[in-house]
């Protein structure tokens, strides 16, 4: 998506919250909007990983990149979603599943 799709596409939702301006959905504060401002805030460092349903996935394609031979007896034994989620709490990364793919964006800054 580009920046500017991705300016619409938040300009339609502050109109469908019947919200004046994008603005005035940062002022608001609530927790529920703060995701999808920051994923649309940071529109141009969006990693995608199509065909990634879920962290599982995600976790197995970090793994395959490292290019470890490990034992068949030993792959069901990994737990590569906690491997996942790890890997993005210490790249302090936010990611969100949808329609197949995997969108990974880093998170705002506290």
């Amino acid at each position: 998506m580009k920046s500017t799709e991705a300016y619409e596409e938040l300009q339609r939702l502050t109109k469908k919250l019947k919200l004046s301006s994008i603005s005035e959905l940062e002022e608001l504060g609530e927790d529920i909007y703060d995701e999808p401002i920051n994923f649309f805030k940071n529109i141009d460092n969006i990693e995608v990983y199509e065909d990634t349903s879920d962290l599982d996935e995600y976790g197995r394609r970090l793994i395959d990149r490292l290019n470890i031979d490990i034992a068949d007896e030993i792959k069901n034994y990994i737990n590569y979603e906690a491997y996942a989620d790890d890997y993005l709490e210490k790249t302090k990364k936010c990611y969100v599943c949808k329609y197949g793919n995997l969108y990974i964006y880093p998170a705002e800054e506290q």
